[in-house]
């Protein structure tokens, strides 16, 4: 019987493609890909973590199931990528770990030379520099999912390492055509993600309500501020109106700044 992944790992795992040959970088527990394994989704496993800890439970985990598993998934201690040798891996997941890291492990080697054709990036804080990061780096983003769990929300990013930036031009277009105001457009295609833009997610829509009343509450804290040029200019301000606008957008104008 095949794992069952929570919610999050499972929208990681749909980004995997069929007959790849995975690295989880950070794989804690290796339920990812465990799963991935007996559900014959993918051919070889390389499960990678930096500390030994769960490293050792991956261990455990791997131990307990058939040989049809414990034949096809390695195991090693590794920072990053530095344990991976070229053309071992042509798909890698980064997940349940924040923006920052997840960049500086992409920064310290270069994942073409690796071989690697696909990266499934999940992360916990800072996705607006992830996708900045790919963007600048050439890395393409190829699709995107976004989802609730424990009344957290996760995007799911799925990465192609070659291709083109046509995502983001169509969704830039689509912003524009919208009457969305040019000077907000860059800013909300790498924190929301041209392609949750696109679909018009309504996980993402659930998320920009959240996040609106986040700053209406200290908006209406500052008061008397609200009426003034400083506030009009204050960050908090135009980044309330920059949610405005792309709620608008997802709602076809039902509201409008």
């Amino acid at each position: 019987m095949a794992k069952r992944l929570s919610k999050r790992l499972q929208a990681v795992a749909d980004f995997v493609p069929e007959n790849a040959r995975l690295v989880d970088i950070g794989t804690d527990h290796a339920h990812l890909p465990i799963a991935l394994l007996q559900e014959g989704r993918i051919k070889s496993a390389i499960a990678m973590d930096v500390v030994e800890g769960p490293l050792a439970r991956a261990r455990q985990n791997v131990e307990e199931c058939d040989a049809s598993v414990q034949n096809r998934i390695a195991l090693r201690l590794s920072d990053g990528f530095s344990a991976l040798q070229t053309n071992e891996a042509d798909c890698a997941v980064l997940a349940g770990m924040g923006g920052d890291l997840m960049i500086r492990i992409l920064a310290a080697k270069d994942v073409k030379a690796l071989g690697l054709k696909t990266l499934v990036l999940e992360p916990q804080s800072e996705a607006q520099a992830v996708r900045r990061y790919l963007h600048e780096h050439d890395l393409f983003l190829n699709d995107e999912a976004m989802v609730t769990e424990a009344n957290k929300f996760y995007p799911v990013l799925q990465v192609v390492c070659e291709g083109t930036h046509t995502l983001y031009d169509t969704a830039r277009n689509a912003l524009l055509q919208a009457q969305v105001p040019e000077a907000f457009v860059e800013e909300m295609l790498f924190r929301f993600g041209p392609s949750l833009l696109l679909k018009e997610d309504g996980i993402l829509s659930a998320f920009l309500l959240k996040e609106r009343a986040r700053l209406d509450g200290i908006i209406k804290e500052l008061g008397q501020l609200k009426q003034t040029d400083e506030m009009q200019e204050s960050a908090v301000f135009l980044d309330w109106k920059m949610l405005i606008h792309t709620i608008s957008y997802l709602t076809g104008g039902e509201d409008e700044v």
